[in-house]
């Protein structure tokens, strides 16, 4: 199929982007470079105030639709708030509707070109997929990216309660949370494994956040939540820490975002090895890693070599924040060892953020 930017220079109808910030902004700079004009933006009902973005005057929708009539909506973030995607639907029943995929970070653009590219390499990740819902959920991923509708998400979104029956643990296991932010996989992954779990390794490298972890854990009186202020990586010492406009904060620091954008502090940063050596050495049960760490989910892996070798643990791993995820996540994974089963599945919300590898 005609990617959605090679379709978006072949229209005659106006485009007009829904939503501003760091997401309008990429997809902005992307249509630029395709020579591709921008007609109009509107935000939601209370976001419209009297404002421009990137020089264009920001409006209702009901003042865009008056306006441009039939036109081509582009939605510019991403939500999975029920109000939000009531409105998206609202929107799509009035309008041609696209959500572009753009990273959260980097800056490779999962286009026609990025495909013919790669395309043996996710023909590999798929026949590496051990059910036919991963397989339906990558070619899914696949069409969404290039096409921009979000039909192809919605048809494979997975319900929580079959995420979590993915990936069992023995009893006396460990969770090493990285990227728990305030608690919130904390509190997901204690409801699901209850008592299975002797100890919880809660990572976060964002100070304002590492606050609320750590106010949640002691507000909850779990002696087994072990909360650590420290980013994982490929190697123990100090990085940088970008912060990505709302996004999250990150160590990459290798896209054109980050060359505009002050680094946010120094962090610790640490190995899942030594974290393993020196928190888990004793358990005799599982370690489950769960990896969702802005973008650095491969840098974070290569730190976890000797545990997988070792022990196998079982992992669950963000592929959503980088287009090259798909590719290099499980490349690295099967690399250190080859007998993991591989799944992957896409939880509820726009665009596919939410996207995770299962390891096991």
């Amino acid at each position: 199929m005609p990617d959605i930017w090679t379709k978006l220079k072949n229209t005659n109808k106006k485009i007009v982007l829904y939503g501003t910030g760091n997401g309008a902004d990429k997809i902005m700079n992307k249509l630029i470079e395709e020579g591709i004009k921008v007609d109009g933006i509107f935000a939601s009902d209370g976001f419209v105030r009297d404002r421009e973005f990137r020089g264009i005057k920001v409006q209702s929708y009901a003042s865009a639709k008056e306006q441009f009539g039939d036109m081509i909506v582009l939605m510019c973030f991403g939500s999975s708030r029920p109000e939000v995607l009531e409105f998206v639907e609202k929107i799509r029943g009035e309008n041609e509707f696209y959500l572009p995929d753009v990273p959260v970070y980097g800056d490779v653009i999962f286009d026609d070109s990025y495909y013919e590219n790669n395309k043996e390499e996710l023909l590999l990740l798929e026949n590496g997929l051990s059910d036919s819902l991963s397989k339906k959920t990558l070619k899914n991923l696949i069409d969404y990216k290039l096409s921009g509708d979000i039909k192809y998400l919605y048809e494979v979104e997975t319900t929580l309660e079959e995420e979590e029956s993915l990936i069992d643990i023995k009893e006396h296991s460990v969770l090493i949370d990285c990227g728990a932010y305030n608690g919130d996989t904390v509190r997901k992954y204690t409801r699901v494994y209850g008592s299975k779990l002797d100890r919880i390794i809660a990572l976060e490298p964002d100070k304002r956040s590492f606050r609320k972890l750590q106010k949640f854990a002691d507000e909850s009186g779990d002696r087994r939540i072990i909360p650590i202020n420290s980013a994982v990586s490929v190697e123990d010492g100090e990085m940088h820490l970008f912060d990505n406009t709302g996004r999250g904060v990150h160590l990459s620091g290798n896209s054109q975002h980050d060359q505009n954008v002050t680094t946010n502090a120094i962090t610790e940063v640490v190995t899942i090895d030594s974290i393993v050596e020196k928190y888990a050495s004793d358990i005799e049960g599982d370690i489950l890693i769960k990896f969702d760490v802005e973008g650095d989910e491969v840098n974070a892996i290569k730190g976890c070599i000797d545990t997988i070798r070792n022990r196998k643990p079982k992992l669950i791993v963000s592929c959503y924040h980088r287009n090259d995820d798909f590719i290099t996540i499980p490349s690295v994974v099967k690399g250190i060892r080859e007998d993991y089963r591989l799944r992957i599945r896409h939880l509820p919300g726009l665009p596919s953020w939410d996207t995770q590898f299962y390891f096991d």
